[in-house]
């Protein structure tokens, strides 16, 4: 029998029809799976490959997750199994962990619980030479038990200029601290972090640096620490891009703190996958980050984002310290017997302006119109401006408190502005001037400009602004850098992200910079700068460069430094010429040495070329010998011999000799060179004394000379006085101090 003619057609669409069933059962199964994953935390791992080569990498489009290693693997199913037996067996052992918690979550805790080792994806080892060991020498100072930390404030801003309880190392091993800045990228909805967008000038964005920069940069930075053993870490600011942390300001601390406990809210979010996430590791983990705010952290062109939240978190993490706005760290290293004080300040009143003007680099825009930071922050955007000169007026009031009551060895500034006129507030350079020349401040961390910077003390911007040396360590990979960057080679583009690590000791600083691919780049060593600096001998501050004549080490002894203004070779234009030149050579004059008195009357006083010239001195008032010889010894005491050319000086009249009788007298006071005038007495001519100095070419000392003159002539005046009691009165105008002389 032959087929129905329609046979072949129907069993033909029901194969297609089941078939149609059978794959969207499938896909609704597989999608189903991921979806039951991502809510019920059972999504595979998402190991970001940012600062990896690819090519140890293997990528499998399931979720999103990328595996590196077998480990890793591993760790996957440690964690898997978390989420779908371990919550519901023993809930009691998983402790703020539920049905809404991420896999990033159950990995961190089984991370730090140490279940079934899950290590770090793919880390990379840098190759050093360092040694380290942690056992202290005999006698050495012990540490003393750290003091807790405060309470949690009240209002954010309570804690404004606390001093925070004292850091202390010992050992013998080479104390390191890490600083970095601008490192805080932005989050996608599906996880991923890259930096902020900001490419300038048209430069293009290098693929494989540009979207990973911060895991590049952290990679390198958790690699190292685990060699190098830092004690803590100098953040510079600009933590979280574009505006911070993404809640509303003014919350209450305790529910802040609360809310990051508890993982709930934006801010928890993003201190995780940000920070926590990114900077862990052997080495770094429990690492004090000592932290300021930047500009970015108040939100950008904006001032109400969650910049508190930033405070709070102090309270709910074991490293991570900012409580308030400005604060002091005082270190201690017993062993190597020295001490820092790092001082935290606040600068971003440096970009904040007339709401109306610059709107996108103004955190006082007028975006900010129906704003406030009530209680503690501004109330609108012209109360903004106010706000922020205050803040800055507050700090240095506080600097000059804390910087004059350091003892310690190292003073170092931690802030977000480098010392630089460019900024809306161009006048803060004058002001770390003072401060810098007064107190001796020795180095100042500081950031927002988007690449890595060395300044020491011999550079223009130093020697001719603030006087203080810096770094600017802006490449922490949070924002794309200021030029194009590359992994090794000429140029600046090596420098571009990056992060610097800082040796101590009790002698110098020494700071060598880390690029993202790991490369040793610029480096700096920075030396003590003594307060209340000179250029030569203490006597007076310096006008160009405190402790220094010019770019000139200090002068020695005896030497003067001397500025001249004009053309050098080569530069067209003109600048100061600095020397240190020796004091001009003594006049030839003979000098004398005091007189020294005889029985017989006569004084015997020697030149300077070796001749001996007596003088008979007919004293009108006798004295006795014990008088004498006293005179002459407290005479000799207080005025050792000056090269000043005068006679004895008396205030009797002189009577000088010739053979056996006496034919003239003169004044004491004349200079030898002088002959008696036919009058037989005659002061000094000070003019006449100043144009032969004139002449001589010695114009210069004309002033010390004439002062030196008088201050002699007055106090042998009076000492002599004392010893002829009761003799004919002369002229005398008081005793200057013994110093003066």
């Amino acid at each position: 029998l032959a087929p129905a003619p329609g046979a072949f057609f129907l069993s033909f669409s029901l194969v297609r029809m089941f078939s149609a069933v059978v794959l969207v059962g499938l896909l609704q199964l597989r999608l189903s799976s991921c979806m039951e994953e991502k809510h019920l935390g059972r999504r595979r791992p998402s190991f970001d490959q940012g600062g990896l080569d690819v090519k140890e990498c293997e990528t499998v489009r399931e979720c999103g997750w990328t595996r590196c290693s077998r480990k890793n693997y591993e760790c996957f199913q440690a964690v898997n199994w978390v989420a779908t037996k371990g919550l519901q067996k023993t809930p009691e052992k998983y402790e703020g962990l539920g049905y809404w918690s991420t896999f990033e979550d159950l990995q961190m805790h089984v991370y730090i619980e140490g279940q079934r080792g899950c290590p770090m994806p793919c880390p990379v080892e840098i190759v050093t030479t360092t040694t380290t060991t942690t056992t202290a020498p005999p006698g050495t100072p012990s540490c003393p038990r750290r003091a807790p930390i405060p309470p949690l404030p009240a209002i954010a801003t309570d804690y404004n200029g606390i001093s925070w309880p004292e850091l202390c190392f010992t050992g013998l091993e080479e104390e390191h601290a890490f600083i970095i800045g601008d490192w805080g990228g932005i989050r996608s909805r599906r996880g991923h972090l890259r930096p902020a967008p900001n490419m300038k000038n048209g430069r293009g964005f290098r693929w494989g640096i540009d979207n990973v920069a911060q895991h590049l940069v952290a990679k390198q930075l958790n690699s190292l620490a685990n060699v190098s053993r830092p004690r803590y870490v100098l953040n510079a600011g600009d933590n979280f891009y574009w505006g911070g942390v993404e809640e509303k300001c003014g919350q209450p601390m305790n529910v802040s703190v609360a809310k990051f406990r508890n993982g709930w809210g934006e801010g928890a979010t993003q201190f995780y996958h940000i920070f926590d996430k990114i900077y862990h590791g052997p080495g770094i983990d429990g690492v004090p980050w000592l932290s300021c705010l930047g500009n970015h952290d108040y939100g950008g062109y904006l001032f109400d984002n969650g910049w508190d939240q930033q405070f709070a978190y102090t309270w709910a993490s074991d490293r991570w310290v900012m409580p308030g706005q400005y604060f002091h760290q005082h270190i201690k290293y017993p062993t190597k017997g020295f001490s820092v004080d790092v001082y935290v300040v606040d600068t971003n009143n440096q970009d904040t302006t007339n709401p109306y003007a610059d709107p996108m680099h103004n955190i006082c825009s007028r975006r900010n119109r129906w704003s406030s930071c009530l209680p503690f922050g501004p109330s609108n955007d012209w109360d903004c401006v106010t706000w922020f000169r205050k803040l800055w007026a507050d700090q240095l009031l506080w600097l000059d408190q804390k910087l004059a009551a350091s003892t310690a060895d190292w003073q170092i500034i931690v802030t977000h502005f480098p010392p630089e006129t460019w900024t809306h507030y161009g006048k803060n350079v004058e002001d770390w001037k003072r401060l810098g020349d007064k107190y001796g401040i020795d180095l100042m961390v500081a950031a927002h400009r988007h690449d890595q910077e060395v300044r020491p003390a011999e550079d223009n911007l130093v020697k001719w602004k603030s006087h203080i040396p810096y770094i600017v360590s802006g490449g922490g990979g949070g924002v794309t850098s200021e030029r194009f960057p590359s992994d090794g080679g000429w140029g600046s583009g090596p420098d571009q992200y990056g992060f610097f690590d800082m040796i101590l000791t009790k002698e110098k600083l020494h700071i060598i910079g880390y690029n993202q691919a790991g490369h040793r780049r610029r480096e700096m060593t920075v030396l003590p700068r003594p307060r209340e600096c000179t250029a030569t001998n203490g006597t007076m501050f310096s006008d160009f460069y405190p402790c220094l004549c010019g770019g000139i080490e200090k002068c020695n002894v005896g030497e003067k430094c001397n500025h001249e203004w004009k053309r050098p070779k080569r530069y067209w234009r003109p600048r100061w010429i600095w020397s240190c030149d020796l004091p001009p050579p003594p006049t030839t004059t003979p000098t004398t040495t005091p007189a020294v008195a005889t029985p017989d009357g006569q004084t015997a006083t020697s030149t300077s070329d070796g001749s001996e010239t007596t003088t008979t001195v007919e004293i009108q008032e006798t004295t006795t010998s014990t008088e004498a010889e006293t005179a002459t010894t407290m005479m000799n005491t207080l005025m050792p011999p000056v090269p000043i050319d005068l006679r004895v000086p008396d205030t009797a009249s002189c009577v000088i000799s010739s053979g056996t009788s006496a034919t003239e007298t003169t004044d004491c006071t004349e200079p030898l060179e002088q002959e008696s005038d036919e009058e037989g007495s005659q002061e000094v001519d000070l003019e006449l004394l100043s144009g032969m100095e004139e002449e001589e070419g010695v114009a210069s000392r004309r002033g010390e000379l004439l002062t030196e003159l008088h201050a002699v002539e007055e106090e042998l005046q009076h000492v002599v006085q004392q010893i002829a009691a009761g003799m004919a009165s002369t002229r005398h105008t008081g005793a200057p101090h013994r110093n003066e002389v």
